[in-house]
């Protein structure tokens, strides 16, 4: 309830002189949150931890260490600056590599359950009192950051699939790496190739086969066959249905052509088609 009032009281006197924050401003004002967090939580668990240090850089794609050098020392915690996990954060300037960062924080295994879970109560908060568009899921012990869209999209296409399928782990791994890497530059490939892998794992589990989505449609048929009863209804699953193949055999070959939309639209359209088959 304590942490509840104090989003209320902020957003209260943002409201009370009118203030309303540009995106800059609202970015830096998370990142100034997360690094109190980071220090609050962190620090003493990955300062000169070569182990975290090494498991963060891997994730991120960077292959070297930042130089220290690069901060003020002038009233600067000596040891944070020696701190190459939180130098990452503090020297990030591209606001989707922070958010793969932040993932990376969830993901790798030198990090403990407890301080992760520590973490993420703390960031929901600090989500709520900056209103960053970042959303943030707890499925089953994994924490995964992604943009947010439309809320109720999110809930049902995004949230609602994940926890739909814990029961199948290999399906659940592939769509939860999809949506760890939506919306970073230069994972577009990563993303799509992982949706359209749980899409077809799901298939197979549902319909007990090892066929390829594109060898599906006979055996999806008569699956489908007392879940629609609308011809319209079918006629445009099997739209859908095709032009999704298409697109993932014509364009996700050239990584290089797709646009944050165009992801964006396949993260909703995956879960749509997800969504559906979980629901028969």
């Amino acid at each position: 309830m304590e942490k509840k009032n104090k989003v209320n009281q902020i957003n209260d006197f943002y409201k009370r002189w009118n203030i309303e924050l540009d995106e800059k401003e609202i970015w830096i004002n998370f990142k100034k949150r997360f690094l109190n967090t980071f220090t609050k939580h962190l620090e003493f668990k990955v300062l000169h931890n070569e182990e975290i240090e090494r498991e963060f850089l891997e994730f991120v794609g960077e292959h070297h260490k930042k130089e220290s050098s690069l901060i003020d020392p002038v009233g600067f915690d000596k040891k944070l600056s020696e701190n190459h996990v939180y130098l990452y954060f503090y020297l990030q300037t591209d606001f989707k590599m922070f958010f793969l960062g932040v993932q990376a924080l969830f993901s790798i295994d030198t990090i403990g359950q407890g301080i992760k879970d520590v973490l993420y109560k703390d960031l929901l908060d600090i989500i709520s009192l900056t209103g960053v568009q970042i959303a943030i899921k707890k499925a089953k012990k994994d924490i995964i950051v992604y943009p947010k869209g439309a809320k109720i999209l999110d809930e049902k296409l995004v949230n609602d699939a994940l926890d739909w399928l814990v029961q199948y782990p290999k399906i659940y791994e592939k769509y939860k790496l999809a949506l760890s890497y939506v919306d970073v530059q230069g994972k577009e490939r990563i993303v799509l190739d992982n949706l359209r892998f749980a899409f077809e794992l799901l298939l197979k589990e549902k319909l007990g086969n090892r066929k390829s989505l594109e060898n599906q449609k006979e055996e999806l048929g008569k699956f489908l066959k007392f879940q629609i009863q609308s011809t319209e209804i079918s006629n445009l699953f099997w739209k859908v249905y095709d032009f999704y193949l298409k697109y993932q055999n014509e364009n996700v070959k050239h990584s290089e052509n797709i646009n944050k939309n165009e992801v964006e639209f396949m993260l909703y359209q995956t879960g749509i088609l997800l969504r559906f088959i979980l629901r028969e």
